[in-house]
């Protein structure tokens, strides 16, 4: 479901799998996850600093 497929824009997460948010769609690609933005709405800025955090919590982890 990429922006080609869907005509809106997202946020792609590497190691996607490893985050537990109920907004994430998993994708073919077994590693990534997907924020959809809805591109006629303002930003989901609170959701997106969260899942920004999680997902550089788990690179430090690394």
């Amino acid at each position: 479901m990429d922006k080609q497929k869907t005509g809106q824009p997202y946020i792609g997460f590497a190691d996607g799998n490893k985050m537990d948010f109920p907004e994430l769609i998993q994708e073919k690609r077994s590693r990534m996850k997907i924020f959809m933005v809805d591109a006629e709405k303002d930003l989901p800025v609170k959701k997106i600093t969260l899942l920004l955090k999680m997902a550089i919590a788990i690179l430090e982890k690394k």
